[in-house]
């Protein structure tokens, strides 16, 4: 698995040679088509299969028990799920490998490069800890975790519609490692749930962890050209990955699929030269 995945990295790097624009880098010269950037709306399949939520936060307290030698009283569960929300924004380089190849499908063909930033948001409650005498004391936690991630893909457009617009789809990898994941528990919550952690017990509980995922997925999306250099486009990004926490190595599924808009600035056009009367009349190129 480790040398596919190396395998279709070398070949989406490696065979990048667009007739747009020339840069050498490293020896070898780039073409690039262009830049593109998407804002990344929050994941609706958070709560969609409480089974592999579940899974997910088993997952955590293993990890924390792992990585802090503590003992816990109370797991969480879909039950004890809040609020959640996430959230992220990505940027990319463009290429066009295969426009001088006489197939349509391939000469529509896209390398695209992603680097990107993903956050997540998570609150939680544990409705069954006693109340001290007849004073409330919260009893909420805290999750929050940043993602950045490297995201090759290959794409496929159809034919230009209505000189404007195009629909697009294909496969993409992903690569992610944690920047930051903690998990902040209120002092009356850390007592219960955690009775041996040996922090001050006047302070909330903050742990810190560190976590990674590998996944690959699809996209499909329309794209809009609003001027010759300037396409706007909307797309769902459909992501199956494996996650794991370092600090004890098991692996848990998860799905994240999101709805993404974001614009592309297209480098100078392509020559006159050969270029059909249909795409003069179109500003995609």
């Amino acid at each position: 698995m480790r040398f596919i995945l190396l395998g279709i990295i070398s070949l989406l790097f490696f065979s990048s040679k667009a007739q747009v624009k020339e840069i050498k880098f490293l020896g070898k010269n780039w073409y690039l088509h262009g830049i593109d950037a998407r804002l990344i709306l929050p994941n609706y399949k958070t709560n969609e299969t409480l089974k592999a939520f579940d899974k997910n936060h088993q997952q955590l307290f293993s990890a924390i028990e792992n990585e802090y030698n503590y003992s816990s009283n109370a797991k969480l569960s879909s039950d004890n799920f809040q609020t959640g929300f996430d959230y992220g924004f990505s940027a990319g380089l463009v290429f066009r490998p295969f426009t001088k190849v006489e197939s349509k499908l391939l000469q529509s063909a896209e390398i695209i490069h992603n680097f990107g930033l993903r956050k997540e948001d998570y609150r939680y409650r544990w409705d069954e800890l006693i109340v001290y005498g007849s004073i409330p004391r919260s009893t909420d936690a805290k999750y929050q975790n940043s993602m950045a991630f490297y995201q090759p893909s290959i794409n496929f457009s159809t034919k230009t519609i209505a000189k404007r617009i195009k629909f697009y789809g294909g496969l993409d990898l992903r690569f992610a490692t944690s920047n930051i994941t903690s998990f902040t528990i209120k002092r009356y919550a850390a007592e219960y749930v955690f009775p041996n952690n040996n922090t001050d017990p006047r302070s909330d509980l903050h742990i810190n962890l560190s976590k990674a995922s590998l996944g690959a997925g699809y996209t499909a999306g329309i794209k809009l050209a609003a001027t010759c250099n300037f396409n706007v486009h909307c797309e769902i990004k459909d992501i199956y990955q494996t996650t794991w926490y370092r600090s004890n190595n098991y692996h848990f599924p998860q799905r994240i699929t999101q709805l993404n808009f974001g614009f592309r600035y297209k480098f100078n056009a392509p020559d006159d030269e050969g270029t059909s009367a249909e795409n003069v009349q179109s500003v995609f190129w």
